[in-house]
């Protein structure tokens, strides 16, 4: 029982290397060495905060973004009325425009920390996400709104991709790996419990609470990395435009990287397609009430099961062939409940549509770190800038994909779930288009 342990206990910490891209930090995932003794940085210098205290750090800063998603999720109608928007599915914007900015964000605060340090890079970011939350605050105008949740977006970017970064200066191996194992399963569980959080706090104050909310999490999340965390980057690079003009040159000149990144872009598009939809569909359509934060949340639980599947699957499969099989599964599944819509003419009961999304869901979040950790594989001595180029060529597609989604939307469930088969589809041509490029190169030898 005990050597089962073990190896389930190596195998999620492997997967989350591959999964969240550590190999790309220095962490040999694909040597399958056993993961049993630990390699650290500096995690034991004078000054550092302990273990515990540095996994909350972590965890609170990376979830910024996700909780400024989620915990807007059940304020959708009060927003909607407050601003007079005249059609409905305007209020999808307020999501999808995070986003936006996020794909700008992460172009520049990866760099930048490289050359000015990581704490001045995140307190940079979470200083423009808090001038966007109090813009939202005080918004007068559906685009003033907007602007400031760009810039919570935009400066959101900094936690969500540096403190990666921050833990590798701090561990290496297993040591990073578990490190952020457990900082991730906090993460994937703020979106299970944001929009619960927001529909409490709408309970007792208006809409604009919810960003005061926001604002104090910034204003935490900064204290906290001020005063208790020094800095982990303390050689710094020296800005060269033509080295990192030369990087994003390579990754961008990389095909089968620019693929597998599409390819994610795709994934999470038919996600984030159903997250701008989900109020509507589940408040408006299913009249759910209060108990949206509950349907939703139970989507969100889907998602991080997926990724405890993956953790088991990517230690007996190749990531490749894990992947083909969610996709084949993801079409098929949802190409038959299109077909059965069709049949009937009409919406799904909740049950039903519940089933079905969850379901479909299950197969795109087991996708997510795979394509990652595939596209970021050719690319080891760019890494940085690396990570950088291809989040934000996936956050460009998702937002893309999710805006299709949302717009065509008009209280039916159809647009979701044909997203869901069309994204799957072009995701596979993608990976069936990287794996004929990658036999050429074994090939031609190039």
């Amino acid at each position: 029982m005990q050597h089962a342990h073990d190896n389930l206990k190596n195998s999620a910490i492997s997967t989350l290397s591959r999964a969240c891209g550590m190999h790309r930090f220095g962490y040999p995932a694909e040597q399958g060495k056993p993961l049993t003794s630990f390699t650290q940085a500096q995690s034991d210098a004078p000054g550092q905060p302990g273990r515990a205290e540095f996994i909350a750090m972590v965890a609170t800063l990376m979830s910024l973004i996700a909780l400024s998603v989620d915990i807007m999720l059940p304020a959708f109608g009060a927003m909607s009325d407050h601003f007079q928007l005249v059609e409905d599915n305007d209020r999808q914007a307020i999501i999808t425009i995070v986003f936006v900015g996020l794909m700008l964000g992460q172009l520049i605060f990866g760099p930048l920390s490289d050359y000015i340090g990581r704490k001045p890079a995140v307190l940079i970011g979470l200083g423009i996400h808090l001038v966007g939350s109090v813009l939202c605050i005080f918004a007068s105008d559906f685009l003033i709104l907007l602007i400031g949740r760009f810039l919570q977006g935009f400066g959101g970017a900094a936690p969500r991709i540096v403190i990666v970064a921050m833990v590798r200066d701090r561990f290496e191996g297993p040591a990073m790996a578990q490190i952020m194992s457990v900082a991730l399963t906090v993460f994937i569980m703020v979106p299970t419990f944001a929009p619960a959080i927001g529909q409490v706090i709408l309970f007792v104050a208006p809409w604009q609470a919810l960003f005061a909310a926001l604002v104090g999490v910034a204003l935490l999340g900064a204290s906290w990395i001020t005063i208790r965390q020094p800095e982990t980057h303390t050689v710094r690079a020296r800005f060269n435009a033509r080295s990192l003009f030369s990087a994003v040159k390579t990754v961008l000149t990389t095909p089968v990287s620019v693929l597998y990144a599409m390819a994610a872009g795709c994934a999470f598009g038919t996600l984030l397609g159903y997250i701008v939809c989900s109020q509507q569909i589940l408040q408006d359509l299913y009249q759910t009430g209060d108990l949206f934060a509950l349907y939703f949340g139970i989507t969100a639980l889907v998602i991080a099961f997926s990724t405890g599947a993956n953790a088991w699957l990517v230690n007996r499969f190749s990531m490749e062939a894990i992947t083909a099989s969610a996709i084949a599964a993801q079409v098929v599944w949802s190409l038959g409940f299109l077909g059965w819509l069709s049949v009937i003419g009409t919406n799904p009961s909740l049950t039903t549509w519940m089933v079905f999304i969850s379901v479909a869901l299950f197969f795109v979040g087991i996708t997510f770190g795979n394509y990652n950790a595939i596209a970021l594989r050719p690319l080891g001595k760019i890494a940085g800038i690396a990570s950088s180029v291809t989040a934000s060529i996936q956050s460009l597609i998702s937002v893309l994909v999710a805006s299709a989604i949302g717009s065509a939307f008009a209280m039916n469930v159809m647009p979701v779930v044909l997203g869901s088969v069309v994204m799957g589809v072009v995701a596979s041509g993608l990976m069936v288009a990287a794996r004929t490029i990658q036999r050429h190169q074994l090939t031609s030898g190039t």
